[in-house]
């Protein structure tokens, strides 16, 4: 048995090739599931025509040379340094630890930003509202 892949709509219906979807993996390499967690396992690894498959989280399209294209992500996570970071963690912390209202925190791709020869790296960028503390100038 092989690696399968595929994409389905937020339905869960199968699309046709060019229209987006979450990317499913399916094959021997899928594992069972979540330790002692089987509410997360069930929506994460469903169970397709008699198959364990698991939700990637991951927005692709097939484009019409059969590739697979990344879109995005269906929540806010995203991966800095090979590290999984929740946006809305790190939005939450920001707001109790500065007293700040957080507008947004995502990532950015720079130039500016080379660990390694030829390799990109992505850092967290936020945007705070600072609000002036009464009786400061």
């Amino acid at each position: 048995m092989r690696t399968e892949l595929r994409i389905l709509d937020e339905a869960g219906r199968e699309v046709q090739a060019g229209q987006p979807g979450e990317l499913l993996i399916g094959g021997p390499q899928v594992g069972l599931g979540y330790w002692k967690d089987p509410a997360l396992t069930e929506a994460r690894f469903p169970v397709i025509d008699g198959q364990r498959w698991y939700r990637s989280g991951d927005v692709v399209y097939r484009d019409a040379n059969g590739l697979y294209q990344f879109l995005g992500r269906v929540d806010n996570q995203v991966k800095v340094r090979g590290y999984r970071v929740e946006l809305g963690e790190i939005e939450t912390h920001l707001r109790e630890v500065c007293s700040s209202n957080t507008r947004a925190v995502g990532t950015a791709s720079s130039e500016d930003c080379r660990p390694f020869a030829g390799r990109s790296s992505r850092r967290l960028s936020c945007v705070l509202q600072v609000l002036p503390i009464s009786g400061v100038v």
